[in-house]
């Protein structure tokens, strides 16, 4: 009986043993994992920008059910700012690295994420026309920028899907104290592994990566505090070929307090040229079909007839900051109100119209005759001038 103790006692004691050596074990490899993670994912960004960024932490956390990484209070910044012609910095509440495996960290010293999530990043730019050479002074320049480092960023690390939650940017050119900002954008890009591998589908053409892009209710400020966009919903789903705007508005404050404001609600868009946009500067689409259209102007500053001289005076401010080209405009309802002034006193134009259709409508970036239009049509249901 005694000697059957002693054996029970010396099991628990080995059994006691192995577990408190293979909970050591765990810890040190979970202690390995966390920091070199850590360390992995710094070199990462330091080398993917060209040792011009790097990141920091304020906590990571690793799980294994599924493997991941989760970071917290999440900073990307230039490690060496001076003579950059843009700094770009970068915040983020927390960022998630869904992992493949374990491999790659212990024994490849590399990440392989299978999917990315980032929650609330803000990115901010800021840039001297001092150091930019002519021509690249305008804000594509510095969206296509942040495309492009983020596709290169997610190529390396081979993810298949990438979320980011509320996000937003603020572009600001310091030299011209100028600024674009806009938040509230929710972006989820699928089957980026499909779209690299050059699969094809059942029609024979390349797959395609997945976009989904909303952004709901946004503070957006533009370089001219003079002008306001209000913005109800923006969704866009490529899959799907889905890109439509529940309701937007233009408006530009006037010297004397007055508004003109052009309100658009069940907007729907097909054919962006984003590549355009980004390398050239224009927004080019080949259709825009709306429901609903709303257009109030106040002239009542200046009279409707002038001599020729004092308008090219006017059109010399008129400035486009982003050209524009539609190929067809098909608005369903209309209406529209004019205050102006002849020089018998102020007077008020109203016109509710159904179908107005407009082709090749394009603003441009000039003084004189900075609109044009293909052709213009519209059916009238009720006129008033006063």
């Amino acid at each position: 009986m005694k000697f059957k103790t002693l054996w029970v006692r010396w099991a628990f004691r080995v059994l006691f043993g192995i577990v408190l050596f293979l909970g050591l074990l765990a810890g040190a490899v979970h202690t390995f994992l966390y920091y070199r993670a850590g360390e992995l994912f710094k070199n990462f960004v330091e080398n993917a920008s060209g040792g011009e960024y790097t990141a920091s932490t304020q906590k990571f956390r690793f799980g294994y059910f599924p493997i991941r990484l989760r970071a917290t209070g999440v900073d990307f910044f230039p490690m060496d700012s001076a003579g950059m012609r843009r700094k770009y910095t970068i915040h983020a509440d927390s960022l998630q690295l869904k992992l493949t495996s374990l491999r790659s960290i212990l024994f490849d010293n590399s990440l392989i994420v299978s999917e990315v999530r980032l929650v609330r990043p803000m990115v901010k730019m800021e840039s001297d026309i001092k150091k930019i050479p002519r021509g690249e002074i305008k804000f594509n320049i510095p969206l296509k920028e942040i495309q492009d480092g983020l596709l290169k960023s997610l190529d390396l690390l081979e993810v298949d899907k990438c979320e980011i939650i509320d996000g937003g940017f603020n572009l600001e050119r310091t030299d011209l104290n100028e600024r674009l900002a806009v938040n509230h954008i929710y972006l989820t890009i699928d089957s980026l592994l499909a779209a690299r591998g050059g699969m094809m589908n059942q029609d024979g053409d390349t797959v395609n990566a997945n976009l989904i892009l909303s952004i709901n209710k946004p503070d957006i400020e533009l370089p001219d505090s003079n002008y306001f966009v209000d913005l109800d919903r923006l969704f866009i789903d490529t899959k799907k070929n889905v890109f439509n705007i529940e309701e937007l508005s233009f408006s530009r404050k006037k010297e004397k307090g007055t508004y003109d404001t052009l309100k658009l609600s069940s907007i729907a868009l097909r054919g962006l040229n984003w590549e355009r946009f980004l390398n050239e500067g224009m927004i080019e689409m080949d259709s825009v079909r709306v429901k609903n259209g709303l257009a109030q102007i106040d002239l009542t500053d200046r009279l409707i007839f002038r001599k020729r001289k004092d308008k090219i005076k006017d059109d010399k401010r008129l400035r486009i900051a982003v050209p524009l080209l539609l190929k067809h405009v098909s608005i369903a309802q209309i209406t529209y109100q004019l205050r102006s002034r002849r020089k018998t006193g102020p007077f008020t134009i109203l016109l509710d119209g159904d179908s107005l259709q407009l082709s090749s409508f394009a603003l441009k970036d000039s003084a004189i005759r900075p609109v044009s239009i293909g052709s213009l049509s519209l059916n009238v249901r009720n006129y008033y001038d006063q």
